[in-house]
């Protein structure tokens, strides 16, 4: 997908990766003819949401364009690779991550993009499976098809990212009046995720914000640069913030922002709700008042960039 097709008819016959990784460019730059990836500023390798159980390339085409747009209006060109997974009950954990780590070794050695040039974006369930793959690419014991891992990404975005499978902590029961999401869908979804795991690695897996001497230190195994946002009224919100406490204590830089009255995930929700009016916009006329979430979280990665 292009930024000259606003219509979205070409949304799904974009390049699709090769060599059994499932995964669509959605966008290579915003002009009529698409760049290669490696010539963007950055590339953004984006995992879904959607519980490990639903999800489709063209849930959210519109808002990630956005962002794209949003990133160039700051000067900065980039290419979206959005990660097509196999989906619970029909697979389970972790082969989810070994899908992850194939599609990103696609990234690196096939389209030879530069690490330092790669962000990997993860949202709910994809934030989940963001810090699964980055552990995976740090410690050798999950990655056993692995030998030798390529070099972890250089930036992590994480937006509103489900921490704990077993959504175990005892504000979630007071928070699901605030939020959409359902604790018994949730609860069936990590049934079936967990369901053939081993113990060992559903150890190390299963809930991000308690500390684990068998994954090591998170300053080791987090990009140097990873920005986190909740909302105030989401069933993860304490979870994240655990999460984003461990990660400190480790040494690890990371930017924690939790935006008041908004549920889970409340950028996406929100770039649901504006796809029409952007949509309707020419493509010389970038429009203002939508998509603050999407905004703001290309404002981040921009100040990200200036620091390197």
């Amino acid at each position: 997908m292009n930024a000259a097709d606003r219509s979205g008819k070409e949304a799904l016959t974009s390049t699709r990766a090769k060599e059994k990784v499932a995964g669509y460019w959605l966008n290579r730059g915003l002009s009529p003819n698409p760049i290669e990836p490696k010539d963007s500023d950055i590339v953004i390798y984006y995992i879904h949401g959607g519980g490990y159980t639903i999800v489709h390339p063209a849930d959210n085409p519109v808002g990630l364009l956005y962002y794209a747009e949003a990133l160039a209006s700051k000067d900065t060109t980039c290419s979206i690779f959005f990660s097509g997974l196999f989906l619970a009950p029909g697979s389970c954990l972790p082969t989810q991550i070994t899908e992850a780590i194939a599609a990103y070794q696609y990234l690196v050695e096939q389209e030879r993009i530069a690490h330092s040039k790669v962000v990997v974006m993860g949202e709910s369930a994809g934030g989940h499976l963001a810090l699964s793959f980055l552990t995976a690419l740090q410690v050798p014991t999950h990655r056993p098809d692995l030998v030798n891992a390529p070099p972890k990404t250089q930036y992590a975005i994480l937006l509103s990212p489900w921490i704990d499978l077993l959504n175990s902590h005892p504000s979630v029961a007071a928070m699901r009046k605030r939020d959409f999401l359902s604790k018994t869908s949730l609860e069936r979804s990590s049934s079936y995720l967990l369901k053939d795991t081993n113990a060992e690695q559903k150890h190390v897996i299963t809930n991000f914000g308690k500390r684990d001497n068998t994954r090591g230190s998170w300053k080791h195994i987090l990009p140097d640069r990873i920005w986190i946002t909740a909302g105030g009224d989401e069933m993860f919100l304490e979870d994240i913030k655990e999460f984003a406490s461990e990660d400190g204590k480790d040494g690890a830089e990371v930017c924690f922002e939790v935006t008041r009255g908004k549920a889970h995930p409340w950028q996406t929700g929100e770039a649901y709700g504006h796809r029409k009016r952007l949509l309707s916009t020419p493509i010389s006329a970038h429009p203002h008042g939508i998509m603050g979430g999407y905004t703001a979280v290309a404002s981040n990665l921009v100040n990200f960039l200036k620091k390197d």
